[in-house]
């Protein structure tokens, strides 16, 4: 076994038990109505940003699509930012950095207030993407 394999017959409960373990999971199948509900909420946010999870999802991760025309603002929030197209500059109190394709950043809750700068080359692609708890 590799160091990061989990035997599940014996660790894969995580000592609960496979009955209890299994409780917080739903299990059953789920119809349209239900599906939708899980997409609902998705949408704008505020000029520039679109959600990509339900706001209900909030609490525990947030995705977010930016498409800084001419920027989108990030709120104080320990981020990640994914660049999967186009080129720009992250923007906050704690200074300036110039961001491209393929490059991924980390963004500390300290940094402040923010927005990230740039025009992407198309509007299905999206410069960025930002998760944070």
């Amino acid at each position: 076994m590799g160091w990061l394999a989990v035997d599940g017959r014996s660790q894969g409960h995580l000592g609960l038990g496979f009955e209890l373990a299994l409780c917080c999971v739903d299990r059953s199948g789920w119809g349209s109505a239900e599906l939708r509900r899980l997409h609902g909420g998705r949408g704008p946010v505020r000029p520039g940003v679109e959600r990509l999870f339900p706001a209900r999802a909030d609490a525990f991760f947030r995705a977010e699509r930016l498409r800084p025309r001419p920027a989108a603002p990030l709120e104080p929030a320990f981020s990640i930012l994914v660049v999967t197209d186009g080129s720009g500059r992250l923007e906050t109190r704690g200074g300036s950095l110039e961001l491209a394709r393929g490059d991924t950043v980390l963004v500390p809750f300290a940094a402040g207030p923010g927005e990230v700068r740039g025009l992407p080359p198309a509007p299905e692609a999206g410069p960025a993407l930002r998760g944070a708890p």
